[in-house]
């Protein structure tokens, strides 16, 4: 069912009035859309910490676009901050780099998060979202891959803002969080509980 050049789902309940309207998509697909958006979340908030950290460094004032509800003005935050504060052209460079990096992730995951979904006739797998709102009109294709592919971009953007020295940092600050007082590290991941809860007692 759906609206001219949309498709959707129809789900009616058998037992109550319950019924519902549903995304013509598989489960790969809700769930790598899914994986995009929790991708991106992480990605703004890495970003203020960042944007934080950096006026801390430089005793400054945390711009107050830095909180705006608008990803432009708190993007623009970071850029200045980065801007005015990191004095090494080379960091520098490379933080502007993930900055235009984050801005055009910015764009498609945009389209992800609010984009009526559909797909393409003739091509099941090739899926579409778009929008027919004045000013902000788009139809962007997408298939599996391409979604996947858009939230481990999102992801590298992150680790590379969070670790500049690489994965050699990373496993360096994941050893130091997970140790004791003594330096006895354990972990326990939430895969691992959240298998032996199915197993139980």
């Amino acid at each position: 069912m759906g609206y001219k050049d949309s498709n959707y789902m129809v789900a009616c309940s058998l037992v109550d009035d319950n019924h519902i309207v549903h995304a013509d998509l598989t489960s790969d697909e809700r769930e790598a859309i899914g994986y995009v958006i929790t991708q991106w979340a992480l990605l703004e908030h890495i970003i203020l910490m960042h944007t934080i950290q950096l006026a801390q460094s430089a005793n400054a004032s945390v711009p107050a676009n830095a909180l705006n509800k608008s990803f432009d003005k708190r993007s623009d935050a970071w850029r200045l901050s980065i801007k005015n504060h990191v004095t090494d052209q080379k960091e520098r460079e490379r933080l502007l780099a993930l900055h235009k990096k984050a801005r055009d992730a910015e764009d498609r995951r945009h389209k992800v998060a609010h984009g009526v979904w559909t797909w393409a006739e003739g091509n099941p797998t090739r899926l579409l979202a778009y929008s027919f709102r004045p000013d902000v009109a788009f139809q962007h294709g997408f298939d599996l891959d391409r979604l996947r592919t858009l939230g481990d971009e999102i992801g590298a953007i992150g680790f590379q803002i969070e670790y500049p020295g690489g994965k050699d940092e990373a496993w360096r600050v994941a050893f130091e969080s997970s140790a004791d007082e003594n330096g006895k590290v354990s972990y326990v991941s939430r895969a691992f509980l959240l298998e032996m809860k199915k197993k139980g007692p």
